[in-house]
């Protein structure tokens, strides 16, 4: 039986600047499995940002669904490297419901990082549903780093569903857009060219070759 000591000086480590230290101590509450979730969840309030990521990681590694509340409420923390980690985990713990939350956090995100891993997230949580909110972020949001973004991840999850809804960006003002356009379209499938359409893929082409 690991007493409650022992436990509160693996989560201790977790925030250690040794690397083997903090390994060693991960590895053991991954190790704990249930039991450690709870000291887990406590350890998110940590203003130690290593030792805080550090919990956030392992309770997505661990994978009980009954930490996600937690995790969601940490998305609005100031650290954007907190907040990578906490999209990162829910994207590993799964669950539907998660999702339209991940789709509202990821229109108010500023930080570039942050809205790949929330993108990332949603993709692995639910495709059919995730495709489905994302067209309708691409359709609303005015980022042009964020509709690369989704489209991107459209063409990773591959919905078909998704060609119509990235064909009128293939005329996109931004450049990184029209070609990211391009990729996702093919990743779908998409054969029919149009004239904007064919422009496209022969600039791509070319860039990558």
């Amino acid at each position: 039986m690991v007493t409650k000591a022992t436990i509160e000086k693996l989560i201790s480590d977790l925030g250690d600047c040794d690397t083997a230290i903090c390994q060693e101590a991960k590895q053991s509450l991954l190790n704990l499995g249930s039991h450690a979730v709870d000291p887990l969840l406590v350890t998110l309030t940590s203003k130690n940002i290593r030792q805080c990521c550090n919990a956030i990681i392992l309770l997505g590694e661990l994978g009980f669904v009954r930490a996600s509340p937690s995790l969601l409420e940490m998305r609005l923390h100031t650290h954007p490297l907190v907040r990578i980690n906490v999209a990162h985990a829910l994207g590993k713990l799964g669950g539907r419901s998660i999702v339209e939350y991940l789709v509202q956090w990821l229109q108010t995100e500023q930080e570039i990082l942050v809205q790949m891993e929330v993108l990332l997230a949603i993709g692995n949580l639910d495709q059919v549903k995730a495709s489905q909110y994302l067209i309708k972020v691409l359709e609303e949001t005015e980022s042009s780093t964020l509709r690369y973004m989704i489209i991107f991840q459209l063409g990773e999850i591959g919905e078909k569903r998704a060609i119509n809804a990235i064909l009128p960006y293939i005329k996109d003002d931004d450049i990184h857009v029209q070609e990211h356009s391009s990729m996702a379209l093919r990743k779908l499938g998409y054969h029919r060219k149009t004239p904007e359409v064919q422009n496209v893929f022969d600039t791509t082409s070319n860039s990558s070759g």
